[in-house]
């Protein structure tokens, strides 16, 4: 029978029960993170950045460089602040959730902590990525938030923290166990940094391959195209489908719209008989058509059925689809470009700006400069092949996640 003190999967190797321990038997005591800092001393510039627990993810540092805050010289004297140095372990105290532990990387700024950030300084007797990871671990921040108190701002003491158990394998264990997982990180925040560079790239192609402040050319354009685009209202572009079903009749899937992913499949926690009831409307939308929701068109949620088959949505959701002599792949990115926006935003209608939508009819009237279809086609094939090749890596980047959550499962108790 397995040890209920020793996790599924192992290193070669290493048999032995993990032995129970508190906090700071493990790794010494906390160091305060201070009293609270008064606004006189919190500055935009300074000697001094301030780390606070929104820099904290669980096991990720945030850097959020456009929202940092300083403590100049001054300051920190009176303060008697903690200066804090890359590799030191901080803990946020703070919920959402309490217990976020990271490694503060090298940065170009010494530092201080912000109040309910507690430090952890290495030494020789324990691992410091096997201890981050665990910390962040479901089982350690569950006992974490057991701990917390407090109304408006949930937090744990530091008391309560240091006195939170741990099993604990042998060093050497750890060390194996850190590098591993270490390892793994770095990898995850490879594939993030490629898909988010990806994300900046395609950003800076919507900003140049499509006219801007009433120009009838972009600032980029494929060799061979030289022609003013055509302004064209988006009438001429969409008509409207409005096909009622029921969906238990049709036997079709139910999908919505959102602005991130959008036209999605409801994922598994949506109960189709509760969703689906005797006098809700719910539309087709055919494959190849396009769906949006009026109301939050202004952000971009709109979505293309590019599964190969019919699928329900709610009757609230326009659905179209495009008249020959237009590219599907242009429109699927023009739709949500920036330009797009604006003019959502300009003619969307309603007295309350978070109540307004843009309704087919209102749609049909926007206006967009339009090139010729054989430019259409390569523009919408080039956005195409980039969005294919993001949503490449999100799914290696989501993989690599779903691994490590399975390894989080089976290498720690």
């Amino acid at each position: 029978m397995m040890s209920k003190k020793s996790p599924q999967l192992r290193f070669e190797g290493f048999t032995d029960d993990w032995e129970e321990r508190k906090l700071k038997d493990y790794v010494g005591p906390v160091i305060s993170d201070g009293d609270w800092i008064e606004k006189e001393h919190i500055h935009d510039s300074g000697v001094y950045r301030i780390i606070q627990t929104g820099n904290l993810g669980l096991g990720e540092f945030h850097d959020k460089s456009s929202s940092a805050k300083y403590m100049n010289e001054e300051s920190f004297n009176i303060l008697n602040a903690n200066e804090i140095f890359p590799n030191d372990i901080l803990i946020s105290r703070l919920a959402d959730p309490a217990g976020r532990t990271i490694i503060l990387p090298d940065t170009k700024n010494k530092m201080v902590t912000a109040v309910d950030v507690t430090i952890i300084r290495p030494n020789k007797l324990f691992d410091s990525y096997f201890f981050i990871t665990e910390m962040n671990s479901t089982v350690v921040l569950n006992k974490i938030s057991k701990s917390v108190s407090g109304t408006s701002h949930k937090r744990i003491s530091r008391r309560n923290l240091e006195m939170i158990s741990l099993l604990i394998p042998s060093l050497e264990e750890q060390q194996k166990i850190g590098s591993f997982f270490k390892q793994l990180d770095d990898t995850i925040a490879l594939h993030q940094r490629k898909l988010d560079l990806l994300k900046e790239q395609k950003k800076g192609f919507l900003q140049k391959m499509f006219p801007k402040n009433g120009a009838k050319v972009p600032e980029l354009r494929f060799a061979g195209f030289a022609d003013d685009w055509e302004e064209r209202k988006l009438g001429e572009v969409f008509n409207q489908t409005v096909e009622y079903i029921n969906p238990n009749e049709a036997n079709l899937e139910l999908w919505s719209v959102t602005v991130e992913r959008g036209l999605t499949p409801k994922t598994a926690r949506y109960n189709r008989e509760a969703l689906v009831k005797k006098n809700d409307k719910f539309k087709v939308v055919h494959d190849g058509d396009i769906v949006y929701n009026p109301m939050n068109l202004t952000i971009g949620a709109v979505g293309f059925n590019k599964s190969e088959k019919s699928v329900a949505v709610s009757g609230y959701y326009v659905t179209m689809n495009m008249n020959s002599g237009f590219n599907n792949s242009y429109f699927q990115t023009w739709l949500k470009s920036e330009n797009a926006i604006k003019q959502y935003k300009l003619y969307a209608t309603g007295s309350l700006i978070e109540k307004q939508r843009v309704q087919f009819p209102t749609l049909s009237l926007i206006k967009s400069y339009i090139p010729t279809f054989e430019e259409q086609q390569k523009i919408g094939s080039f956005f195409k092949q980039l969005d294919e090749t993001i949503a490449l890596h999100q799914r290696k980047l989501d993989l690599l996640k779903e691994q490590k959550k399975g390894f989080l499962q089976k290498m720690f108790v």
